[in-house]
């Protein structure tokens, strides 16, 4: 953005560089896995490095030096780099929740010859129908309601769905690839069968339904939360502290007005003054916190309460829907397969929705 007017994106010279250097090897025949290894193995700064280094501090907690597969495809199919803005991408379902949801690509509002371009357009659309050339179409049309919600707990990358022929039959299996690009990073091949890992989440549902049903899971969260959050000793505490602020103010001003009549020489006002003044300050960062602590908890309370509503009448269900596993789970992280005492163990985390909690 231009400092000078935010409606206006004018070119940063040190990353245009780097755009135009990916559309030149687009150009070459180059994929974007190719591409993404020149950029590493050139030790080229990807894009939330830079901006971490030029003071942007939201992205100060990542120290990634190497480039991405996914960073390379959305930089080459991004139409601002040839001068275009596309808006209306996302809307906002409930503007108290703010949940917002993605818009279809032929709805968003496209908008060319906004701002400079660092490629040219026909570049651009060179670039564009190659990406187009060699997107492979889908191998099979079977369903995974599980889409988008299983990662690896090693590295923490989204496991890729996959249907393999074998002789008579169809495996589907979820995958974390990230082993294979970079197993350095992730050091095992994590994968698990989509009937195994299918079978797990339903019967988790159907656990958590009828324990949620029974109000026992309920009522063993809200004890579990009153006694780690001491609500009552915290509203306590909260009242005295609130209390004591409000006479530290009456007595700071009594001090003023004592200096002020002379009552109270000006070495003795100044070292009073001090003291509470620095009561004061300890006191009201202290009310910050316990009200920080109690808004927690009345959030935690509230979305409990929303993640109950969410899973009622799943008891007695026998078939997931994509609808069903993204209104309850948030996300699934599937663990290596090992070998203990000969037996074969995989570790399968679930966790919920509005609580952030595996259960």
């Amino acid at each position: 953005m231009n400092p000078q007017n935010r409606n206006q994106l004018i070119v940063d010279e040190e990353p245009a560089e780097v755009v135009k250097g990916m559309f030149s090897l687009a150009l070459a025949g180059q994929s974007t896995v190719q591409i993404t290894k020149i950029l590493t193995e050139r030790k080229v700064m990807p894009p939330s490095a830079y901006k971490a280094k030029n003071g942007d501090t939201k992205f100060d907690r990542y120290n990634q030096q190497e480039w991405c597969n996914v960073t390379v495809q959305q930089i080459l199919r991004n139409r601002v780099y040839c001068g275009d803005m596309k808006n209306h991408k996302y809307e906002v379902l409930n503007y108290k929740t703010k949940e917002r949801v993605v818009v279809p690509k032929d709805e968003r509002i496209v908008v060319e010859d906004t701002h400079e371009s660092i490629v040219e357009r026909d570049v651009f659309d060179r670039v564009q129908a190659l990406i187009k050339q060699r997107h492979k179409p889908k191998r099979h049309n079977y369903e995974n309601v599980l889409k988008s919600l299983v990662f690896c707990d090693e590295c923490g990358f989204r496991m890729a769905f996959m249907a393999k022929q074998r002789k008579t039959m169809i495996s589907k299996i979820l995958v974390c690839r990230n082993h294979f690009l970079r197993p350095e990073v992730c050091t095992h091949n994590h994968q698990i069968s989509y009937h195994t890992l299918y079978d797990i989440v339903l019967e988790n549902i159907k656990a958590f339904a009828k324990t949620m049903d029974s109000g026992k899971l309920m009522d063993s969260l809200s004890k579990k939360l009153s006694k780690q959050k001491k609500t009552d000793k915290l509203e306590n505490e909260k009242a005295k502290t609130a209390s004591r602020l409000s006479q530290l103010a009456k007595i700071t001003k009594k001090l003023y007005e004592d200096n002020a009549c002379e009552v109270l020489d000006t070495d003795s006002y100044r070292a009073f003054l001090s003291e509470y003044q620095q009561e004061q300050k300890q006191l009201s960062q202290r009310l910050s916190e316990i009200e920080a602590e109690l808004n927690q908890k009345d959030e935690y309370a509230e979305n409990l309460r929303r993640l109950s509503e969410a899973v009622n009448g799943y008891t007695q269900v026998e078939t997931l829907t994509a609808d069903m596993v993204n209104q309850l789970i948030e996300r699934i992280e599937v663990g290596n397969l090992e070998t203990v005492n000969d037996e074969k163990r995989q570790s399968v985390r679930i966790v919920w929705r509005f609580i952030q909690d595996a259960l």
